[in-house]
């Protein structure tokens, strides 16, 4: 963590996630729902209840202020989205996250139908709660239960693949 200091150097911060002040990674508290980003007390009793993604044993009130640390020091952070820009600063106040989106959202996308046959909806990655496992299970479920022509496949896997593929889901 100090080796840009040692060396010198600078050092930009690229943020993927929220571990800078959610050790569990993708602010999803209980009932697998978004915590509402409460103060560090409260995460401490997320944490204790949900658990930690993080292997760091550090508290939150610890993990804020090394992170906010850090992030005085780079010479850049970098954020994917403006979301993530608003919610590093509410947090790290003082800080001015440079937004550099991953791709572009705002690329055209054509899509045509199926000439006949079901549509295919392709879901890629490990997918959890935090990146809709719940919505595609609950998605799959009521295109089943009302005959819809749709496919749901998995280029991946989940949390739990059984209900999905009992539900007719492909998991690859």
């Amino acid at each position: 963590r100090e080796l840009g200091a040692r060396l010198g150097v600078p050092v930009d911060q690229v943020v993927h996630d929220y571990a800078s002040f959610c050790k569990r990674v993708n602010l999803i508290g209980a009932a697998r729902r978004y915590c509402g980003e409460p103060d560090s007390a409260s995460c401490a009793a997320c944490v204790a209840r949900e658990g930690s993604e993080l292997t760091d044993p550090i508290d939150p009130i610890a993990l804020r202020a090394r992170s906010a640390a850090e992030f005085r020091a780079a010479r850049r952070v970098t954020v994917p989205s403006g979301d993530a820009a608003r919610r590093l600063a509410r947090h790290f106040p003082g800080i001015r996250p440079e937004v550099t989106p991953w791709e572009d959202d705002d690329a055209a996308l054509k899509l045509a139908p199926p000439s006949s046959g079901p549509r295919r909806i392709a879901v890629v990655g490990g997918i959890g709660p935090a990146k809709g496992y719940d919505v595609l299970l609950g998605c799959a479920r009521d295109a089943a239960a009302r005959r819809l022509p749709l496919r749901f496949v998995l280029i991946g896997a989940s949390e739990h693949d059984a209900p999905l593929i009992e539900t007719g889901v492909e998991v690859t």
